[in-house]
């Protein structure tokens, strides 16, 4: 409860994307749009060990693609995947809160021959209806 004469609190920016940059065993994520400044919030994946670290980066460069959102960093035996979402629908709205169908992911993994640097595309296939 905010009290009389108090400052509000900023809020924190809202990002409609992300720009996601794969680079040899290592995925790179920050807030997408255009820099406020020279050195923004990262998060960085090793994708042999499944290592995330935050820290302030130079914005992403060369290479770097725009995405709708992280699905999630998956640890497993043989390495990590990152999971992105590049494409999504709104289908309705639950108390209020969007629901949404993901036509379209990306994932970028060490356990994936021959990685070249870029995101996996696989389009999620919808079921027949019967």
């Amino acid at each position: 409860m905010q009290s009389k004469g108090s400052v509000p609190a900023k809020a924190a920016p809202v990002h409609t994307t992300l720009r996601v940059l794969v680079s040899n065993d290592q995925v790179a994520l920050q807030p997408g749009g255009r820099a406020a400044s020279n050195q923004l919030p990262t998060l960085g994946v090793e994708l042999h060990s499944g290592r995330v670290q935050h820290s302030l980066q130079p914005l992403l460069g060369k290479g770097a693609q725009d995405v709708l959102a992280l699905m999630g960093v998956f640890v497993m035996k043989g390495g990590a995947a990152v999971a992105v979402v590049t494409a999504a629908q709104q289908v309705g709205l639950m108390e209020s809160i969007a629901m949404f169908l993901l036509p379209s992911l990306s994932v970028a993994s060490s356990m994936i021959s021959a990685h070249d640097g870029t995101l996996y595309d696989k389009p999620v296939t919808q079921r027949q209806q019967r």
